[in-house]
């Protein structure tokens, strides 16, 4: 089974996955703000931080790059339905069923808002 990965059918989608080791770092410099000055643990933890924005940051600006250049040359994509755009807020482990955000997504999905 090939998959078909061209320019033109690239999406905002693609960017996920470089977004675990930029935030992995950005968890790591605030930790290092409660790590004591005189531990070791503070300068393995600023490294690996720095490591891991550094390998992040280029792949993300490159996709972004790659996302701008498919925007201008082939238009903005079609849109998807609004429901499958909302559906990770409404999940039955990120709100409650009675949680009033629960209504106000649901009203604007259904074109009520």
């Amino acid at each position: 089974m090939a998959h078909d990965h061209s320019i033109d059918k690239l999406t905002a989608v693609w960017l996920l996955p470089v977004v675990a080791p930029i935030v992995a770092a950005a968890t790591g410099a605030n930790l290092c703000t409660v790590i004591p000055r005189d531990s070791p643990a503070l300068g393995h933890t600023l490294v690996a931080s720095y490591v891991l924005w550094g390998i992040g940051m280029p792949f993300a600006m490159s996709i972004l790059v790659l996302y701008i250049h498919r925007l201008t040359v082939y238009k903005v994509p079609p849109p998807i339905p609004q429901i499958t755009r909302l559906c990770v807020f409404t999940h039955k482990h990120n709100l409650p069923s009675n949680h009033p955000a629960v209504d106000i997504i649901w009203s604007f999905v259904l074109g009520q808002i």
